[in-house]
Formats: C-alpha cells, sequence, structure tokens
C-alpha cells in the first residue's frame, strides 16, 4: 500500500498485486498537486486503512514542489534557514530569529496553515471516518507519507505504520501532539537509509543538494531497525530509502523482524534556542 501510494491507477508494473484482502475504494489529492494517496477497505469495510504518498522529486521544478516546502517544515529545525552561504535551497518560513534562534508560536502556526500537509491530512481522516463509520482506522505511508501516517495515528489515536519515514517527533511536539506511551505507531526502515536514520542533513548530503533540509532526528513511537548495515554490508545511501529497493532487498528478504524499541534518549535540534515571541 505504500508503494501503491505514488501511483494514480491501479495498473501494472507500478501498482503492486499485493493488498491481499483491501480493495482500493478511494483516492485523494491525485487532481492537485498536493497530497496525495488511496483509501483501502476490506470486503466488509471493517477494517480500513489510508495509505499516503511520499515526497516526489520534480528534477524541472522540485524547488517550488509542495512535498519539499512540507518536508522542510516539517523536518527542519527552524524554516530550514541556518545553512551557509550560498543555500541549497530558500527558506520555507520566517520563524528564525537570530543565529540558531526560532519562534515556536511561529512554527506551529506554519505547521497548522490551512493548506500545509498535517491539515490536509487531519481533514481527509475526518472524511473517511464519515465514509466508514464504526470501522478500525489505520495509516501506513512511506517517507513523508509514512510520517504523516504516524501524525495522523497519534491524532486520532489510531495504529500506524510507517516505512523509512524521517523522524516525525519534532514535528509531531510543535503541534502540540500528545504522544502516549505505548501507542501502536510503529517505524521500519534500514540502518543504510540516511533519511530514516536522522542522517541525510550534512551541506553536501544528497538531500541537502536535492532541495531538502532533513534536520530532525527522533520518531515517536517504536523503531523497527534492519540492520542492513551490519547484515548486508549496505553503506549509507539515498538508494536505500526508496520504497521499490526496500520492499524486496529488506522487507521481503529478511526472514524475521526486528524488535521494535522506542529511542528515548534522542534529542532533536540540541543547538538551537525556541522562544514564544519575536523579541
Amino acid at each position: 500500500m505504500t508503494s501503491d501510494a505514488y501511483t494514480f491507477e491501479p495498473s501494472p508494473p507500478d501498482w503492486l498485486n499485493s493488498t491481499i484482502g483491501f480493495n482500493r475504494s478511494g483516492s485523494f489529492g491525485w487532481e492537485g498537486d498536493g497530497l496525495r494517496g488511496h483509501v483501502f477497505a476490506d470486503k466488509m469495510n471493517e477494517t480500513v486503512i489510508v495509505a499516503f504518498k511520499g515526497t516526489s522529486v520534480d528534477p524541472a521544478n522540485h524547488w517550488k514542489s509542495k512535498d519539499r516546502l512540507n518536508d522542510n517544515l516539517l523536518f527542519s529545525c527552524c524554516c530550514a534557514t541556518q545553512r551557509p552561504d550560498p543555500y541549497w535551497y530558500g527558506r520555507v518560513c520566517d520563524c528564525r530569529t537570530d543565529s540558531f534562534q526560532c519562534n515556536s508560536t511561529c512554527l506551529t502556526q506554519e505547521l497548522t496553515q490551512e493548506d500545509r500537509y498535517y491539515s490536509t491530512a487531519v481533514a481527509i481522516m475526518r472524511n473517511v471516518s464519515t465514509w466508514y463509520p464504526g470501522a478500525s482506522l489505520w495509516t501506513v505511508g512511506h517517507s513523508l507519507g509514512g510520517s504523516l501516517a504516524s501524525l495522523m495515528g497519534i491524532t486520532f489515536n489510531i495504529p500506524s505504520v510507517s516505512i523509512e519515514a524521517p523522524p516525525q517527533k519534532l514535528a509531531a511536539e510543535r503541534l502540540g501532539l500528545t504522544i502516549p506511551p505505548y501507542s501502536a505507531d510503529y517505524h521500519i526502515g534500514n540502518t543504510a537509509d540516511p533519511v530514516y536514520m536522522g542522517a541525510c542533513n550534512g551541506y553536501f548530503s544528497s538531500c541537502s543538494v536535492a532541495g531538502f533540509a532533513f534536520e530532525s532526528q527522533c520518531h515517536t513511537g517504536k523503531r523497527c531497525v534492519y540492520d542492513t548495515v551490519q547484515d548486508k554490508g549496505w553503506r549509507l545511501s539515498i538508494t536505500n530509502h526508496r520504497i521499490n529497493v526496500v520492499i524486496p532487498q529488506v522487507l521481503e528478504a529478511y526472514n524475521s523482524t526486528p524488535v521494535c524499541e522506542a529511542d528515548d534518549e534522542c534529542v532533536d535540534c540540541y543547538n538551537w534556542n525556541f522562544h514564544n515571541d519575536r523579541h
């Protein structure tokens, strides 16, 4: 489902016919250039799964991409601004007040604007709950879609599963979400994916060069980590973030699943000072 969320029509070769027991019952966002995905339901409409699409990079227009804008709002320390000149990308909001100084209230207001992906996802979830009253709702997604799935899981207190998602605890805290200690919030990934590991943030990293400020480090819920560096000899590479690599070479290749554990010692943006006013 996380792979199919990138595809408009359920037809090969891009659409994976692996949603056994579930049929696509609806879609959202494909008429525009914002948040997209599909809704899957079982035959009795008792279990409904919302799959959010992750980031798509358009080489011809990625500097204006809404995916990139929301990535940099959700996963940067402060508007994707604190970078040496020349910047690889422009800032996405005006919340930085000085060097490593940032207005937290401003960040929350930016994340909750009506046209931001978080607000759009909340509206989608409310619509789905209306379409399927009484159904057990789940959210899933890959990359950006996975982090949004997690945020929806926390917002609506429902199970969520993300695959290779950027760390989203920073965004959850800025949105004022209460993260329950025993939530069904799971983040599947591998140690050779720099995005999932919070390691795709050096000035010359592939993410930065492509215009993304992935600066967050901490996941909500529990991480289920496949150690592909140790087990397979992989090295950190953005290639190992792609869903069409992860499914066959990680999820289907391993004979067992990793233990899912919380990382309670993680700290985000330790060198920043956040305050609630501009003075």
